[in-house]
Order: structure tokens, then sequence, then C-alpha cells
């Protein structure tokens, strides 16, 4: 695309592991010479506190990179670059006009300190305040359309859906080997089900039970011992007869898009999905297996019947290299 980017992470050790962890190439050409700055952790931009003095070093690094603008990739970062004058462009990738709302977990609080607990409350109570004015007044990223017509109805001007699907090169590293699929119907869950299983956004309660009472085949869950790196998730996936994105309905799942099912699409394997998930079924297409509850997961694995599906390019980042042209220039604009 003819960008230069820089990365500013938080912690030392994130900067160091982002650098190793870097896919060789030729999975990711040129990402080596991606410059990559860390800072400390800071309450101001963690909590969306006004911004007084710029602990994280942001216009530092903006300066000595002669940035052009901010990519801000969520609404702490995009609303603290804001807050600095520096030119912006919000990421809202998770759409967090609403998400703080749901950060309480199902079962108990947990023991925090009370100064965490106090912020946590203060963000979560300025947070939609803030996400307004940052739509309002900055070029926005969002994933899907719903989200695009709910931030236009509160005033934003420059929205652009922009999917967070995978790179082409994500892809091609999936089938530069072979990959058999297991003999066995096997289901994947991509990510931390112990953790989900306590979450109000993500509730996977009941799954687990419903693998042991039922006879649907296996569960890989890629947590723990089966955690892998980014890239070989796809491969994993490749062995797989489905994946499973299945969260306990809330209004709010439409106006999200999940990265994890288009993973499992670029690669061939559908997605056995709540059917909440409005904007991630309607992108998948023929990939999406939607389910309204629990129980109607053994029909549709029972189901299964071999198949051959094709890729659909919306499903690869590169799709919208246009649309990511023109939000950044738009932010160059500012």
């Amino acid at each position: 695309m003819g960008i230069q980017p820089v990365i500013l992470v938080k912690r030392e050790e994130h900067a160091i592991k982002k650098m190793q962890d870097e896919p060789p190439s030729p999975w990711a050409p040129g990402m080596k010479e991606v410059p990559i700055e860390h800072f400390k952790p800071n309450r101001q931009l963690s909590y969306l506190l006004p911004t007084v003095f710029d602990k994280v070093g942001l216009k530092k690094t903006f300066k000595e990179h002669r940035c052009d603008f901010v990519h801000g990739h969520n609404v702490a970062c995009a609303y603290y670059s804001y807050r600095l004058g520096l030119p912006t462009l919000y990421d809202d990738w998770e759409y967090n006009l609403e998400y703080f709302d749901y950060q309480t977990r199902t079962h108990g609080v947990g023991l925090r300190p009370l100064g965490s607990a106090l912020l946590s409350i203060i963000r979560r109570m300025r947070a939609k305040e803030i996400v307004r004015e940052l739509i309002q007044n900055l070029p926005v990223i969002v994933t899907n359309d719903e989200v695009k017509l709910r931030y236009r109805e509160l005033g934003a001007k420059s929205v652009w859906r922009i999917p967070n699907v995978p790179l082409a090169y994500e892809r091609e590293y999936a089938f530069a080997v072979d990959v058999e699929k297991r003999e066995e119907i096997t289901t994947c869950y991509v990510g931390a089900l112990s953790a989900d299983e306590r979450r109000l956004l993500r509730n996977t309660s009941g799954v687990r039970r419903l693998w042991i009472e039922q006879d649907i085949g296996d569960l890989l869950v890629l947590e723990g011992e089966n955690c892998l790196a980014h890239l070989d998730v796809l491969r994993k996936l490749r062995e797989c007869h489905f994946n499973l994105l299945f969260w306990k309905p809330l209004y709010v799942h439409r106006y999200f898009l999940q990265n994890k099912a288009f993973l499992a699409a670029v690669v061939g394997v559908p997605t056995i999905i709540s059917s909440s998930l409005k904007a991630t079924i309607k992108l998948l297409g023929e990939y999406a297996h939607p389910v309204n509850s629990l129980r109607n997961i053994p029909t549709a694995i029972n189901a299964y019947s071999p198949r051959e599906y094709l890729l659909n390019s919306a499903h690869i980042w590169e799709h919208y290299q246009q649309e990511i042209k023109d939000a950044y220039e738009e932010a160059l604009r500012i």
C-alpha cells in the first residue's frame, strides 16, 4: 500500500515478543523492518482518563519517526491521541460504544484493588460519551454495516467499513503443508473457553457439558496446553470439521464481527455460530451454520457431509485495501 507503519505497544516485553513472533519471510515480508516502540502501562490510557502529560511518549514517537497520523487501534488509544491533538483515525473493531457495559463477569466479581475497580466503573460510565465524541470528530473504521448505520445515526460523518478478516499470507501459510482431516468429527473452539464461560458478552457456559453428554465427536479447545501461535491455528483448523463460535445470545452481538470465524472460513471450515451474531453470519455466507441455542448444536454436527467450499474474496483483508487507503487519506486531511 506504500505505507510505512510504526508500532507502539505496551511494555518492553511485548515489543520483544512481537519482533520475535512475527512470521518469517515469505509469510510477512518486510515485517522485520517495521519499527516497534514500547511504553510503560499507564492508567490515563487504560481507563480513558483526560490526558494532561504524555507519559506514554506518543508525541515523542510521532515526531521521531515523522509520522503523518495515528491509527488508534481501540477507543483508549484513539482518545489518548485525539486529546494530544494528533491527527488520528479511530479503529472501532470491537464496537466500544457498548463493549464496557459487558465486562463484569457472570459468576462473581472477584477480588480487585479498590482503585482499579473504581476506575473501571468510571471508564464504563464515560465510554459512551467518549466514543460519541470520537466518531463525530474523527474518521472511524468499523467492521460491519450494523455499526456503520448505528454510528451514522449518532452523527458520525466519516465511517469506513473494513471487516476484521485474515491477510492473504495467513491463508498461504495454512496451505503450505499437507493436512489431513481427523477421523472423528472434530469441532474446534479458538480461544480461552474456560474464561469465556464466566463472561457476559461471550458467555459459553454449557459448551463443555454438551460434549460430555452428547455423542457429537470431539471438542478441541485451543487453550492451555493446546494453545498455538496464531498462524498455526489456521493449520490446526484444517484438521477439523467445524469451528465453534457459540455465545449465549444477546441483542448487542449483532454489532460484533468475529475474526475467528474467518480464520476458519479461509481454510474451508464452516462455523457453528450463535444466531445473534448477525453481522458475522451475513459476511460468512455459506460458511455459517447458525444455531439459536446449545441444544441445536448436535443437529448441526450430525448433519455433517464432506464438501468443498470456495474461497470468498471478501474474507481476505486485501479485498478492502482501497477502503483502508481512503480512510487513511481522510485522516491526513485532519
